[in-house]
């Protein structure tokens, strides 16, 4: 199942962006204590979104084929919007770079619904 590849890969991405956010983030010359407070809350979608990809096919019966793929492509693309998105525009300091945050965000909560609906 991809989920638990991509979700396994995406948790271990995590770390080293938390890392990077923990060690490294504030020697860049442009960022501010607002960027690292916006870095953290990526981090925290970026991990939950790799956790419950890792989670969403040990919950939805095989016979939910939709609601595993659906909610598992929703969750997946939207985390790497808006974390991605975020990261990128604070690492930059390219503020057109975060447009992408609010799609990525709105994925993710359809995702997390189309899970709770359709895992019946």
């Amino acid at each position: 199942m991809w989920q638990r590849a991509v979700g396994g890969l995406s948790l271990a991405s995590s770390v080293g962006t938390g890392a990077f956010g923990s060690h490294g983030l504030m020697k860049l010359p442009h960022t501010t204590e607002d960027d690292k407070k916006k870095w953290d809350a990526a981090l925290r979608y970026h991990q939950l979104g790799s956790l419950t990809l890792l989670i969403i096919p040990a919950l939805v019966p095989p016979a939910q084929k939709i609601a595993l793929q659906l909610s598992s492509a929703l969750v997946g693309g939207g985390t790497a919007l808006f974390s991605g998105s975020v990261y990128a525009k604070t690492y930059t300091g390219n503020e057109a770079l975060g447009k992408a945050a609010p799609v990525g965000g709105i994925s993710m909560i359809l995702g997390f619904v189309t899970f709770a609906v359709l895992r019946r």
